[in-house]
């Protein structure tokens, strides 16, 4: 059994050949895990799928799922997904937590980020905390929200949470209840 967190430390983390440097916490049974002359951290986890989601390649926009779909309904039947916009902003460091559990960092001048929520979102009441560890110039935001992936694009109407950076370091709290 492997446990991978803080690996901001190391090098650069690739699981089947996809950089996922910030995956929160990651389980992987029966991986091999190698370490380049740079530092970089290779695992080989045949029993895993790694997806890149929501554009291209970034170093934060991987998701690690044991041979399963990327996307999971809920117990209502619907997805519930988390969705980064920026309009041009430079400098921006946003952690974003749903239910206390550690999601994924956003940052300035990545590509568009397209998380499945689906571990993290549950029946009854949902707390999405945005924590921004660097204020953004310029505008830096996300939705959450139910969606269908089955197009050629994320549709999700009406989303719940649509949170803007506010310009200054601060912890902003949203609700939404899931029937």
């Amino acid at each position: 059994m492997l446990w991978l967190s803080g690996l901001a430390l190391a090098g650069t983390v690739y699981i089947n050949g996809v950089r996922v440097d910030l995956l929160p916490v990651v389980t992987l049974q029966g991986a091999t895990v190698r370490m380049d002359q740079n530092g970089d951290i290779w695992i080989d986890a045949p029993n895993y799928k790694v997806q890149v989601v929501g554009g291209a390649p970034s170093p934060t926009s991987a998701q690690a799922s044991a041979t399963s779909a990327v996307s999971t309904p809920d117990a209502s039947g619907r997805v519930w997904y988390l969705v980064s916009e920026d309009e041009g902003s430079v400098d921006g460091v946003v952690d974003v937590f749903v239910n206390d559990q550690y999601v994924r960092r956003l940052q300035s001048g990545q590509s568009q980020v397209l998380v499945d929520l689906s571990a993290y979102v549950h029946r009854g009441s949902n707390k999405v905390q945005f924590v921004v560890r660097t204020a953004p110039t310029g505008r830096l935001g996300a939705y959450v929200g139910a969606g269908d992936n089955t197009g050629e694009a994320l549709r999700i109407d009406a989303p719940p949470v649509t949170w803007r950076s506010a310009g200054a370091q601060t912890v902003q709290d949203y609700t939404f209840t899931v029937p």
